[in-house]
């Protein structure tokens, strides 16, 4: 009986306060999340601007660059999410992050280039049938071309947020040191 009415107040709990959380922390509802705060944005900034002054256009234009923000910052992270998923480095994404757009392209362009060395191996190789060297180039090529699409959208999306980059970067090492 006591047991039971732990586990009921441990529940209850969980669900009061705690089951947001988890519902936000689940990746495609916690983009959603975020542009609807963005969104919400939208519409609260000029009710307060217009509030405080009188002023409704000052409102507007927080509103909408903070919306716009959002939905900028989620269209780059979900861009990245399919590149990632095509270059076959799912974990690469977390790991080496590149810090801004500076370093997303050349990250980009390392990228690019070894994918294109190993296409030219694989061609010098020459130890198969034409069809199968043809079909690994292009494997190699996709790979590589996703992988440089994921870092140069990842270091947009890190120069838009740099705040978001820092707090996963804290993370990882968290992460890792236990």
């Amino acid at each position: 009986a006591c047991v039971e009415q732990v586990l009921g107040e441990w529940l209850e709990h969980v669900a009061k306060y705690q089951a947001g959380e988890f519902v936000v922390g689940i990746k495609p509802l916690k983009s959603i999340c975020k542009v609807g705060a963005g969104a919400k944005k939208l519409i609260t900034l000029p009710m307060k601007e217009f509030r405080e002054g009188g002023a409704i256009t000052h409102g507007l234009k927080k509103g909408a660059s903070s919306f716009l923000h959002a939905l900028s910052l989620e269209i780059l992270q979900l861009g990245a999410n399919i590149a990632g998923l095509l270059d076959g480095d799912e974990e690469g994404a977390d790991r080496d992050q590149p810090a801004d757009i500076r370093q997303g392209l050349k990250q980009a362009s390392s990228r690019l280039s070894s994918g294109m060395l190993a296409a030219a191996e694989l061609v010098g190789a020459g130890q198969t049938s034409k069809a199968a060297d043809l079909k690994a180039v292009a494997g190699a090529t996709f790979r590589s071309t996703a992988g440089a699409i994921k870092c140069t959208l990842l270091g947009a999306r890190n120069s838009l947020d740099p705040e978001r980059f820092q707090n996963q970067k804290k993370e990882q090492q968290v992460d890792l040191s236990s």
